[in-house]
C-alpha cells in the first residue's frame, strides 16, 4: 500500500538521521524530527545557541513548523492548556498564502527538506496520507485541490480539520474512537 511505503520511509529516514546524529552533526541541519530526539542529540554535540533558541521561541514544545508552512493561533476564547504558553496550536501547520501545495509537500518528504522541523507519528501518517493523494492526483490537480483558497494542505492533530476529511472514512471499532483523531493503539482491540 502506497501510505504504508511513505510511512515507512519518513520513520526510516528519521531514524537514520538519529542514528548518524550521535556521532556526526551534519544530520541535524535538515529534515523531521521527534523534538525529544533533536533534543537530545543538541545536547550531545553541545549546541547550546540552537537549543536555547528552540526552548525560548516554544519550538520544542509547539512544534517547528516547515519552510512554506506557517503555525495554526488559537483564538483567545479556544486557549486550551497546550496552546497558554503562546496560544499556538500544537503542532499545527497551514500553507502559508502563496505557496504551492505541491512544492511544500516536496519540503516534508524524506532527503528532500533544506531545514529543521518538528513532527509526530500523527503528524508522519498526515504527510504520508498528502503524499499518497499527491500521487495519485498528479501535480494540477493536487495544487489545485490544497491551494490556500480551497481546502489549504494543512497539518493538524484532528483530521476533521485537515481536509484529508474528505479521503478517509472513519472506522469505528468495540471503543469508540474520538471524533477527528487518528485511531492509536488503544483503539484496536488486539492491543487491549
Amino acid at each position: 500500500m502506497l501510505v504504508v511505503k511513505y510511512f515507512r520511509a519518513i520513520c526510516d529516514d528519521a531514524r537514520m538521521r538519529s542514528f548518524i546524529g550521535h556521532n556526526e552533526k551534519l544530520p541535524l541541519e535538515r529534515g523531521p524530527w521527534y523534538a525529544n530526539s533533536y533534543m537530545q542529540l543538541l545536547k550531545i554535540h553541545r549546541c547550546v545557541k540552537r537549543l536555547d533558541f528552540l526552548r525560548k521561541n516554544g519550538s520544542l514544545y509547539h512544534g517547528r513548523p516547515r519552510k512554506k508552512f506557517e503555525h495554526i493561533l488559537v483564538a483567545p476564547k479556544d486557549i486550551d492548556y497546550q496552546a497558554q504558553m503562546t496560544s499556538k496550536k500544537l503542532e499545527s501547520y497551514i500553507l502559508e498564502k502563496d505557496a504551492v501545495p505541491f512544492e511544500a509537500l516536496n519540503e516534508l518528504l524524506p532527503g528532500r527538506a533544506s531545514t529543521v522541523f518538528f513532527i509526530d507519528c500523527q503528524l508522519a501518517t498526515q504527510i504520508a496520507l498528502y503524499a499518497t493523494i499527491r500521487t495519485v492526483f498528479g501535480k494540477a490537480r493536487f495544487d489545485d485541490f490544497f491551494s490556500r483558497g480551497k481546502n489549504p494542505l494543512r497539518l493538524d492533530y484532528n483530521l476533521e480539520e485537515t481536509p484529508l476529511k474528505h479521503f478517509l472514512k472513519q472506522r469505528v471499532n468495540s471503543e469508540t474512537p474520538i471524533s477527528g483523531k487518528l485511531c492509536h493503539y488503544k483503539n484496536i482491540p488486539v492491543m487491549d
